[in-house]
């Protein structure tokens, strides 16, 4: 078996690496984890083209996902700063989780799943309905009634596999996770990575990725009866907190609210800036443990309808008034 290389060989993604690892450090702190879960990483093999790329630009996959966690865990459930040190440095990165066990197989004996988190939108921007999550239309394997946080996660395993798409993240039980990555997803990426500049985009692709579906594994959702459109929603807001926000991304408002992705993103933003400090997580606790219903918005906010929140955000965004 060949070993994982030791270090970064492309010197654009690991600069890009060690400022992505630093902001979600610094974005999260201080809040911590209460549990760090171990890891382990399902390859089709060390020799594979994809995995060969991938851990040329981003070595250490499992410690990457790690930092991912922390930083979504406090952004859902924690202290989300927004002031950055002037000046990131590898060492504000050099402890960005707790350290958990990390293994690495070519371990394939997973059940086949169709994607559905996390895909493209086409030229218009929309994305196509046979992707949105119906997966997230069931109740969490974690929601309590009346709880306001998830079970926390022990073991979290990432699958690189082939199938169209890009990620997708299962629950199998309250302490469990699994995030599937598309070798398809990867092989496009590489495909643009022939530049200092491709290498960048690689590495905030797939960092992005695991942000976003980090989300699912510890957020809420109604007791399953959120729109799927709110929890992809909630997912790129966290994304874009992190600041990992692809080139097609844009406010819109042709469409309805609970679009997703990021068009839900912005709304959700929007309320957070103007309108509801830390709406994104309240409304997020509160679907930890209570059933969804569009009254949520009112409650969280203090008495202002969702359809009123959605007339007000389209009136700034026709205004050119941002976030």
């Amino acid at each position: 078996m060949a070993p994982v290389p030791p270090h970064n060989d492309h010197p654009a993604a690991a600069e890009e690496l060690v400022l992505i690892l630093a902001r979600l450090a610094a974005l999260s702190s201080p809040t911590t984890i209460p549990r760090a879960p171990s890891f382990s990483v399902s390859i089709p093999g060390w020799d594979h083209p994809q995995m060969v790329n991938l851990f040329a630009r981003v070595p250490d996959v499992a410690g990457a996902l790690g930092a991912s966690v922390r930083f979504v865990y406090a952004a859902l459930y924690g202290t989300l700063s927004d002031d950055l040190p002037v000046a990131m440095t590898a060492a504000a990165a050099a402890a960005p989780f707790p350290a958990p066990t990390r293994t690495t197989t070519t371990d394939q004996s997973f059940a086949p799943h169709r994607p559905t988190a996390t895909v493209m939108p086409d030229a218009s921007g929309n994305y196509p309905p046979e992707y949105q999550d119906q997966d997230y239309q069931q109740p969490q394997p974690w929601h309590r009634p009346g709880a306001r946080v998830p079970v926390l996660k022990e073991s979290i395993s990432i699958h690189f596999h082939d199938f169209e798409g890009i990620a997708y993240t299962t629950n199998p039980s309250p302490t469990t996770a699994e995030l599937h990555v598309s070798t398809q997803w990867l092989k496009g990426m590489a495909t643009h990575a022939t530049d200092p500049a491709g290498d960048q985009e690689y590495v905030r692709g797939v960092m992005g990725v695991f942000v976003h579906e980090a989300v699912h594994m510890y957020q809420g959702n109604g007791h399953g009866h959120a729109p799927g459109g709110l929890v992809e929603g909630v997912a790129d807001w966290v994304r874009l907190r992190s600041g990992l926000v692809p080139r097609h991304w844009r406010r819109r408002i042709d469409c309805n609210w609970d679009a997703g992705y990021d068009a839900t993103a912005y709304f959700l933003e929007a309320i957070d800036r103007r309108v509801c400090a830390a709406f994104p997580q309240k409304l997020n606790a509160t679907l930890v443990g209570t059933r969804w219903s569009e009254q949520l918005f009112a409650d969280v906010t203090g008495g202002i309808p969702l359809a009123v929140l959605w007339d007000m955000y389209c009136e700034d965004v026709r205004a050119g008034i941002s976030a």
